[in-house]
Order: C-alpha cells, then sequence, then structure tokens
C-alpha cells in the first residue's frame, strides 16, 4: 500500500517550521537525484522552490518544477517525487482540511496540480517567505492573510485555464517569451499571427487576465528575479538586459509586483 504522510512530514530534510490555524509552512531541504516511493499527503500544498527543481510523476503526466516557481500539489494524489542532479530547497504551505472545505464553499476544488511562473503568485510567495523568515507574533495574522490571496490568485488562474484558448494565441506567448526585452508592437503580433489587433488584445486578456503590457512586464521582472539571485549585475545592467530603459522604472515595477525593492529581492533569495 502506498504511503500517505500526514501534516508537516514528507522525504526532505525539515530544517524549520510553524503551524498557523490549519496551516504548516515548512523549509524543506531535499538532496541531489532523491527518488521518492510513489506516496500521497494528507494535505494539498504549495511548494515554492528557493533552489534546485523537481519532477513530480502522476498517474496521467509529469510536472517540473524549477527554481522561483510556486507549485501546487493536490491532497491524496498519488505521485512520485524525483529531485534533480542538485540540492533542492523549497517552502511548503500545507493547506489543512479546514481550508479546503473552506476554498469548496466557494466554488473552488483544489483537485489538480498545477504551476506558476512569476505574476502575482511569484509575489505572494516571496512575501510568504519573508514573513516565514523574520518571524514575531503579528505573522500568524500575515501568513493567514497571504494564503488566502494565494489561494484567490490559484481560483483565478483554474478559471483561466478550463476555458481553452485558441492555438494562435500560443504563438503570441512564445513570441513574448523570447522576445520580452524588445520593443514590441499591437500591429506587429497580430500579424505574426493573421488577426486583427483588437481581437487579439481582447483574446488575451480573456485567457491571461492582463493585458499583452503587463504580460510582457511580468516576463521582465521575472527574467530580473533570476539574475539578481544567480549573478552579480549590477541593478543598471539587469534592468538594460531585461528592456527596461531606466533602473528607476525597473525598481518601481519590480517592488510593485513582488512587493520587495531588486536589493531588497537579492539579499532575501541569495
Amino acid at each position: 500500500m502506498e504511503p500517505k504522510l500526514t501534516a508537516g512530514n514528507d522525504y526532505s530534510t525539515n530544517t524549520r517550521n510553524h503551524e498557523v490555524g490549519g496551516l504548516v509552512l515548512a523549509s524543506c531541504v531535499y538532496g541531489p537525484g532523491l527518488r521518492t516511493p510513489r506516496h500521497s499527503h494528507e494535505n494539498a500544498y504549495f511548494g515554492f522552490v528557493l533552489d534546485g527543481a523537481y519532477t513530480e510523476h502522476y498517474r496521467t503526466k509529469s510536472l517540473t518544477f524549477e527554481r522561483l516557481t510556486v507549485a501546487f500539489h493536490p491532497l491524496d494524489e498519488s505521485h512520485q517525487t524525483v529531485v534533480h542532479n542538485a540540492l533542492c530547497r523549497l517552502l511548503r504551505i500545507e493547506i489543512g482540511r479546514r481550508w479546503v472545505a473552506r476554498a469548496r464553499e466557494h466554488g473552488l476544488t483544489l483537485n489538480k496540480p498545477q504551476y506558476f511562473r512569476g505574476g502575482l503568485m511569484l509575489s505572494i510567495a516571496a512575501r510568504l517567505y519573508q514573513e516565514f523568515n523574520r518571524w514575531d507574533e503579528v505573522s500568524p495574522l500575515t501568513v493567514e492573510g497571504l494564503a488566502l490571496e494565494m489561494l484567490g490568485e490559484f481560483s483565478r488562474a483554474k478559471s483561466k485555464l478550463e476555458s481553452r484558448p485558441p492555438r494562435w494565441l500560443e504563438t503570441i506567448r512564445d513570441i513574448l517569451h523570447s522576445q520580452f526585452s524588445e520593443r514590441l508592437t499591437l500591429a506587429t503580433l497580430a500579424q505574426a499571427v493573421n488577426v486583427n489587433p483588437s481581437y487579439l488584445a481582447r483574446t488575451f486578456r480573456r485567457h491571461h487576465q492582463c493585458t499583452i503590457g503587463e504580460y510582457v512586464r511580468r516576463l521582465r521582472v521575472q527574467f530580473a528575479c533570476h539574475q539578481l539571485t544567480t549573478s552579480d549585475l549590477s541593478l543598471v545592467e539587469i534592468a538594460l538586459a531585461a528592456g527596461f530603459c531606466a533602473q528607476s522604472h525597473f525598481s518601481y515595477l519590480f517592488k510593485l509586483q513582488t512587493g520587495l525593492t531588486p536589493t531588497e529581492y537579492r539579499e532575501t533569495f541569495r
């Protein structure tokens, strides 16, 4: 019989944890190359990957979670975890069954694995990690509020995925991911997939819950997050490489999206 892991337990070295009203926050370290037996968890949880990467093998698919991504793992879902060839660290946010029941009351089912790169989910996870590290008497209240924000963002993303986008929208997404630091126009993007610019803008917003410009800014900030934690480049160099015309504008948007200044982010996640 497959093991079912209870709250606060998994195959990692749990270095520190805090429990807050049905939530368990834990700092976890997984050894390079770790391959767990197939198992499930008593609680659903979000995993904020701080270092390294791992792959979850489910019954019908596999998902890989890399550094600075947020992964969601449903409760009772059978899977095997395979850590890649480097030490993996993550902040695990376990969602107790009371929270799952509360989510269901509002029409949200937490029954499918999912992952997030950048955007608001990364910002919430970063703030949770910062709160976890400076724990004080106000932290439980802050953590519960951030957990609610995380579930709300999960709900919005789930609604978006349930509506099937046109195939050409994937082409637009590929262009944005490969050319986010360049000056793109709505007209040239629309021409690339042979659709009307206004139709492109409406369709993109419906499926991504943001404008194309907002999406590009998220990609630039995501790129900057990686550079801040893996390189010694100055803020000016990172801002220019990401496509920003000035460091001041970069710093403003970075804090708007992550809740931290670029310097605070580098100090927290380096």
